[in-house]
């Protein structure tokens, strides 16, 4: 009983020795795992910064890109009235030069016309020379 009592204490310290030793693995491990989820938190976090600023930075360029659709809107809506503008002039010139060529064709038309009598009158009087007398300072 006597080595029972002095082993008993030994036998129970190497039980304990060897949960000591499982609890540091345990704690080692526990260790190591929350470094690692440190590690992982502090990643997670800068990525998350990146992904913000990033976020904003495409919001910028969105409100940007926006305004400058509607300035380019604007613009279009300007130059489509300005268009319009132009072709329903271009079409009273059109009416008017049309208008113009008519009249300018009537008008040669009656100047051939009075060309064609001012040559008969002038043949007419010509031919009748002999009977008109004193009327010769006409012809010269």
């Amino acid at each position: 009983m006597k080595l029972y009592t002095k082993v008993r204490p030994l036998a129970a310290t190497g039980k304990e020795q060897k949960k000591m030793q499982k609890v540091q693995e345990k704690v080692t491990s526990l260790k190591e795992g929350l470094v690692l989820e440190e590690k992982l938190k502090l990643r997670l976090e800068t990525e998350k910064k990146q992904m913000a600023e990033e976020k904003l930075q495409l919001q910028k360029q969105l409100e940007s890109s926006k305004s400058r659709r509607e300035e380019i809107t604007q613009k279009l809506e300007t130059l489509v009235d300005a268009k319009q503008h132009l072709e329903q002039s271009a079409n009273e010139v059109t009416a008017r030069l049309s208008g113009e060529e008519y009249r300018a064709t009537e008008f040669l038309k009656q100047k051939k016309k009075t060309e064609a009598e001012c040559e008969s009158l002038k043949k007419n009087i010509t031919g009748d020379r002999g009977r008109c007398y004193g009327f010769d300072w006409m012809l010269e």
